[in-house]
């Protein structure tokens, strides 16, 4: 018990010391505007900030088939211009019902994430993962604890 204590007693030194921002999963737009897609794809999630070019990521929103989905990913941003970094997200996401009967399903996306201070925006890019799927970008607002 007095180890468990302990722990609990360190753990808010131990948030302060690492990079863990929240975001907001705000919207995304899709290439083929025919198909009746929600973009309003509101939703939260963590971040944790290991390096500057690598963080870890999982959070929930509803996706453009009105379906709620949850995400883990690791981002890897090597390309770095000013405030901006590029890069790709890998991982898992579900939700999709074409995808696996909307079980868990791997994704690759692409990253573009803009940090200043403890404010950011994370663009995304989703290619078509079917024929008939559109190129999707999103967009998620962050802030750092």
């Amino acid at each position: 018990m007095k180890y468990f204590l302990s722990l609990l007693a360190f753990f808010p030194a131990i948030l302060c010391a690492a990079e863990i921002w929240g975001s907001t999963t705000l919207g995304s737009v899709h290439s083929n505007r025919e198909q009746d897609l929600r973009e309003q794809n509101f939703g939260f999630g963590l971040e944790y900030h290991e390096k500057r070019e690598l963080m870890y990521m999982a959070g929930s929103y509803m996706n453009s088939h009105d379906k709620r989905s949850l995400y883990a990913f690791t981002a890897w941003t090597p390309i770095d211009y000013g405030i901006v970094r590029f890069g790709l997200m890998a991982g898992f996401v579900n939700g999709y019902p074409k995808l696996n009967n909307g079980n868990i399903t791997p994704a690759l996306v692409g990253l573009a994430r803009i940090e200043m201070n403890k404010l950011g925006v994370n663009l995304t890019l989703i290619p078509p993962r079917l024929k008939e799927s559109p190129y999707t970008l999103g967009v998620q607002v962050k802030f750092g604890f």
